[in-house]
């Protein structure tokens, strides 16, 4: 029986833990069942705190501990349960800060492996790097490789994290109750309070105003795992003055049995679909209307047309900034003031937003920006609707610019050259040492 070791994965944020994080741990799991594997969470700007409880869900996770003891452990290199450690074992970052990462992998003594997605930093301290793309290798805040063979571009995992299961459309459309062929709108308005106070009356706007011009049309929301439909629903409520401010509309949440839906006054219906991850959903939706974040990737390597929105109807609520900057935001009194003009700066300045656009390096979906209503999401939703050609060919576009699956198994291949090396290295000082 093979011997039992660690494999210590460091992470953060909700899109970390979903699109990178799931692959590396089954590709890990496939290759290693005698892995104990152990997930540690660093805090993260995005995070909503149930971070740990999706991260336990994973099928071959161990042992999990949350961002709030992650100060304690980076300073003692002791968790909050105390854990045990194998004398052998590896380090694997997927989010956070390479080099506290880094630190923290030395004071266990387990050599480390990084996925970095847009700098390559601290390399004296890390064994090896799994670059996203070559351009990672030459980015101005990567540092030089320390030997021939430290960097080496594996891909994007976020292609190996989206994966459509053994679902098929069927299930689908028999859950929505759906005709073959009915359109079907996804709405994704990201998980954290400070999107969803803006986004959910927005959305419930729109689709109301869609379906008044279209009644056939029927729409969807993904939970997020971090989330829950009760959750949502208190973004529908009446006292929610982002209601007004994005001149959206109010919902309520109705329940029978399994089903949950948020109604909307005049009687429009979006079903919320509990299941994680959701890619057979997102799969069988005509077009999908999405926050930023990590759903543009998403959507992105599954081909599906979308609408991007970032509502600045209230610019100061963005405040998700990290480093100084995010300290600066969230300061009592003076916060509102800095976030409502550094997003306005910021507004005029960044380029494009969605993921699916950086690559394109053009705007290949819309992205709706500014001071956005109901109407404006819905108008160009139809259009999108109404334009099979012009959602044929983005989605074929979309599928081209975002890649190929196969990142998570080149982490891997990494992983276990890594280990073997120590391994050997452990073995030959024996050897030398019994001479």
């Amino acid at each position: 029986m093979p011997e039992t070791w660690d494999a210590l994965i460091l992470s953060n944020g909700p899109g970390e833990l979903a699109t990178w994080v799931r692959p590396v741990v089954a590709e890990l799991k496939a290759r290693h069942p005698e892995a104990r594997v152990s997930i540690v969470l660093a805090p993260c700007s995005n995070a909503s705190g149930q971070e740990a409880q999706f991260a336990q869900s994973m099928a071959g996770v161990d042992r999990v501990q949350s961002a709030k003891h992650y100060r304690k452990f980076l300073l003692t290199g002791k968790t909050a349960d105390v854990w045990d450690w194998h004398s052998k074992g590896i380090t694997v970052f997927l989010g956070g800060d390479q080099g506290l990462s880094a630190l923290i992998s030395r004071r266990l003594g387990f050599p480390i492996v990084v996925y970095a997605e847009l700098q390559a930093r601290w390399p004296q301290f890390v064994n090896r790097y799994g670059l996203k793309a070559e351009s990672v290798r030459d980015s101005k805040s990567s540092h030089k490789e320390r030997f021939k063979g430290q960097f080496k571009v594996i891909g994007d995992l976020m292609a190996d994290g989206v994966r459509v299961g053994s679902q098929d459309m069927d299930y689908v459309e028999k859950v929505l109750d759906l005709k073959p062929g009915q359109p079907l709108v996804g709405l994704m308005p990201g998980s954290k309070a400070m999107k969803l106070s803006q986004g959910i009356p927005l959305i419930m706007g729109a689709a109301e105003y869609m379906q008044s011009i279209n009644p056939n049309l029927r729409f969807v929301l993904p939970v997020a795992p971090t989330t829950s439909p009760e959750y949502l629903a208190s973004f529908g409520n009446p006292q929610n003055t982002d209601i007004e401010a994005t001149f959206g509309t109010s919902a309520t949440l109705v329940q029978d049995g399994t089903e949950a839906k948020l109604v909307t006054p005049k009687g429009t219906a979006v079903h919320l679909w509990t299941q994680s991850p959701a890619y057979e959903l997102l799969s069988r939706c005509t077009v999908c209307i999405t926050t930023l974040g990590a759903n543009t990737a998403e959507l992105g390597f599954l081909g599906i047309p979308m609408v991007v929105c970032l509502p600045h109807n209230r610019p100061e609520a963005m405040r998700a900034w990290d480093g100084l900057l995010g300290l600066l935001v969230n300061l009592p009194g003076v916060g509102t003031l800095v976030a409502k003009t550094v997003n306005l700066y910021m507004e005029r300045r960044l380029g494009f937003l969605a993921w699916p656009n950086m690559r394109a390096e053009e705007e290949l979906v819309p992205e709706l920006r500014g001071i956005l209503t109901p109407p404006m999401i819905g108008e160009v939703t139809l259009e999108l609707l109404g334009d099979a050609p012009r959602r044929e060919e983005m989605s074929s576009r979309l599928k081209t610019v975002m890649g190929l699956p196969g990142a998570a198994k080149g982490l891997l291949d990494l992983v276990d050259e890594v280990v073997a090396g120590v391994e050997t290295k452990k073995k030959e000082k024996r050897s030398t040492m019994g001479d």
